[in-house]
């Protein structure tokens, strides 16, 4: 089989060939390489510490939010019990200090009656009868100078009882 030419070398060729079909005779045994068994589990359970964060999360916020919605509902039950009791004591005060209940105080607890047209006097005062008083006009400077106007007139005092 050595048909040999100048362009071609087949000689090559045929040992490939060989080869080729020698391997194709041979069965072939594939072994796969399993991945590591460890490897897929720390990955699995990366995953659920994971999963399991999250939902711990969601739950505990949840569960704060709960808790703030029924404060508020709490809250706001306060507040409408304290508007009504506001109210409850505006009316009371208004009923209390209406014109009414005065008058019938002073007539009943003080024994105190109304003054009727009769009861009202009327006085006219002569001009000099009239007192006015007119207002002090001190300060801590006209003080002083009494002070020592006094003090010259006690020391004047002295001298005229020595001569």
């Amino acid at each position: 089989m050595a048909d040999t030419s100048v362009a071609y070398d087949v000689a090559r060729f045929e040992e490939r060939e060989e080869r080729a079909q020698l391997r194709r005779e041979q069965p072939r045994v594939v072994t796969q390489s399993r991945p590591s068994m460890w490897g897929g589990m720390i990955k699995f359970m990366f995953m659920a510490a994971i999963a399991a964060v999250s939902l711990g999360t969601f739950l505990a916020s949840n569960a704060q939010i709960t808790d703030i919605h029924s404060e508020i509902t709490q809250e706001q039950n306060k507040l409408a019990d304290l508007e009504q009791e506001n109210r409850r004591m505006i009316a009371a005060i208004e009923e209390k200090s209406s014109q009414k209940t005065v008058e019938e105080y002073v007539e009943n607890v003080l024994g105190m009656k109304k003054l009727d047209r009769s009861q009202i006097e009327y006085i006219t005062l002569d001009s000099a009868n009239v007192a006015q008083i007119t207002e002090k006009d001190d300060n801590i400077f006209k003080d002083i100078a009494r002070y020592f106007e006094g003090l010259a007139e006690k020391a004047k005092d002295r001298e005229n009882e020595r001569s």
